[in-house]
């Protein structure tokens, strides 16, 4: 089967590394399209990922502005171009950027011969943070980019069940399929229990969409139990907020900046109690990046995102559920046995060879 595989973005490689990993180890031929601009640093790429397929996409500055809009734009028809140069049996089309939606829909209408599977990773505008401006026209035309083409495929797949609620799939053409980590992480070290200390971790982007007062409400609670240590991992345009508001309320703070060797992140979240997995309650998301290595090294997570983590919480015990008027208790919290239920689910449901299982019948039904 000749299978293309469509991504824009940095943040969905390790979605789309996934994916190609399936299909090669099939025996498939497989082309994996990505962008040439590194959307996290604004950056042009000068080296595709070692067996990636760039297309160029017209650098922008801001995440918020006509630029981005038109780089996706463009990418979506320089994607479509090189489709129409080969002949496909399988599109998955990792989204957003919307327009790869409309471009993969309207290529999938001039060829039915070929199976397109759209696999939604995030909503936009939906994830926008603030609300009051969601429904403007350039938000309310992106939206609809998506809805008024997702139709074309023969299967949808969504990162989460959030997503399949948010857009009303039926359950009889879409899936969900969790994120998952290819290295299973064999030596995870047990979570040590709360005594005169706690040590928490911020993992991630450090951008608009995380909520600092919340983050600052745990620390100041945490506080009052024992010593807080905050390390943060990660970078973004809010990082200096960040830093600032921790130590007011409360907390060492440990800057580490971006950490991409996974021996290094090791060692400092093994220092840590519990994982934040902290967003303003207007984002739409189900289940972070974040929260994958949280799992993946047995720590318990302090949560406030509903949908998916938050239900997920409630039935197996992994952590706790902020809202503002929790009174935790966090000398009594079990932090050992949290860390092994953590861990446990990683095991069964976020190992690739579940994501594996979870592909293969999505084709089954194809």
């Amino acid at each position: 089967m000749k299978v293309a595989l469509v991504n824009c973005f940095d943040t969905f490689l390790e979605r789309e590394d996934s994916l190609r990993r399936f299909f090669l180890e099939r025996g498939d031929e497989v082309t994996a399209l990505v962008s040439d601009f590194c959307h996290i640093d604004k950056k042009t790429r000068m080296l595709a990922p070692n067996g990636y397929t760039t297309i160029h996409a017209k650098p922008y500055q801001k995440n918020l502005s006509v630029g981005r809009v038109v780089s996706h734009l463009t990418y979506a028809k320089a994607v479509a171009s090189f489709l129409e140069e080969g002949a496909w049996d399988l599109i998955w089309v990792i989204a957003p950027p919307n327009a790869l939606i409309a471009q993969c829909g309207n290529y999938r209408k001039r060829h039915p011969e070929t199976r397109l599977v759209i696999d939604v990773n995030d909503l936009w505008p939906e994830s926008f943070p603030i609300e009051k401006i969601k429904w403007l026209p350039p938000f309310w035309m992106w939206r609809r980019l998506r809805d008024s083409n997702i139709g074309e495929a023969d299967a949808i797949v969504t990162e989460c069940d959030l997503f399949r609620k948010k857009l009303n799939l039926p359950e009889q053409s879409s899936q969900t399929i969790y994120l998952c980590k290819q290295d299973a992480y064999s030596d995870v070290t047990e979570r040590q229990p709360i005594t005169d200390h706690i040590g928490l971790c911020y993992l991630g982007s450090i951008n608009h969409i995380i909520d600092i007062p919340v983050i600052c409400s745990i620390l100041r609670s945490a506080a009052q139990t024992a010593s807080v240590t905050l390390h943060v991992i990660g970078d973004g345009e809010s990082r200096d907020q960040l830093l600032s508001e921790a130590a007011k309320a409360g907390a060492e703070v440990v800057y580490h900046g971006a950490v991409y060797d996974e021996a290094e992140k090791r060692h400092i979240l093994n220092q840590c109690h519990f994982g934040l997995n902290v967003m303003k309650s207007s984002v739409c998301v189900g289940l972070t990046m974040k929260s994958m290595d949280y799992f993946a090294y047995g720590i318990p997570m302090i949560n406030n995102i509903a949908g998916d983590t938050w239900e997920l919480i409630e039935c197996h015990r992994f952590g706790l559920n902020w809202t503002a008027a929790d009174n935790i208790d966090w000398s009594t919290f079990d932090v050992v046995e949290a860390g092994r239920k953590a861990r446990n689910f990683f095991e069964r449901e976020l190992t690739y060879g579940r994501f594996a299982q979870r592909v293969e019948s999505v084709l089954e039904k194809l």
